[in-house]
């Protein structure tokens, strides 16, 4: 899989051969304390139909330097990685904070955005300090899998969950938590005018279903997928259905 440079710093990222040299592409950009591999099963079956590309952030992952100071540096980052990967368009697709960097790029004004897919994201990702004090501390919050996926999860993806984060520093976490606590778009959502698909799964407690609600009633042209039973990281515990919902949407634009 292929690197690119951005910034002096090397980014790793998923390419699928469909992908031109240059052109529209679907981009995937993961959320907190993960990598490319959250995106994975999207990619595999978007990867049938559509060049897809699926970067490391910054500090994450394969990818070298340190995380972003905040969503607006992670969307300054986002536009120079688009730019040195050759992708002169982009339909761009976030999960949770990086969903946050979507909107964000979009409010930047990236001319080669084509449309967004925001995923268990919103735009206002307030995180609660108890969770900021614990990460600072360098543990991880009381229960905190129970957050990120729905009660009906397998026992594989939960334990995979927990292998992950015995390797992830809670360092890393509290900076992207830190970021996404300072992101707050509410005011701006009228400015963006692409084509938006909204997913959230029915059980997420990081960004409940009203977070989504209020980004289709308040977006320009959005439609609303809630998958019943997934928790926040719905493109993982329902693939399936993420999947169908991404490709109905994906269709129309390309």
């Amino acid at each position: 899989m292929p690197y690119v440079e951005v910034g002096g710093e090397k980014v790793f990222y998923l390419a699928s051969p469909a992908v031109p040299a240059s052109g529209k592409a679907v981009v995937l950009v993961h959320g907190a304390g993960g990598s490319c591999q959250r995106w994975l099963p999207q990619f595999n079956f978007l990867s049938r139909r559509y060049p897809v590309v699926v970067p490391d952030l910054p500090g994450h992952g394969r990818s070298g330097g340190q995380p972003c100071r905040d969503i607006a540096a992670g969307a300054e980052w986002l536009a120079g990685f688009l730019k040195d990967a050759g992708l002169e368009q982009a339909v761009v697709g976030g999960h949770s904070m990086g969903g946050a960097v979507a909107l964000a790029l979009a409010l930047r004004g990236w001319p080669g955005l084509a449309g967004l897919m925001l995923v268990a994201t919103g735009a206002r990702l307030k995180v609660g300090p108890w969770f900021l004090t614990s990460l600072a501390a360098g543990a991880y919050p009381e229960a905190f899998l129970d957050w990120l996926y729905g009660p009906r999860a397998g026992d594989d993806l939960l334990q995979a969950a927990a292998s992950e984060l015995q390797t992830t520093d809670p360092a890393l976490y509290l900076a992207d938590f830190s970021a996404g606590d300072g992101f707050d778009c509410r005011q701006e959502l009228e400015r963006i005018v692409v084509p938006s698909l909204i997913i959230v799964g029915s059980e997420d407690r990081m960004t409940p279903v009203k977070y989504s609600s209020y980004l289709a009633e308040n977006l320009a042209e959005a439609r609303l997928t809630v998958i019943p039973g997934a928790g926040h990281m719905v493109m993982l515990e329902k693939p399936e259905e993420t999947n169908m919902a991404m490709d109905d949407f994906l269709a129309g634009l390309f």
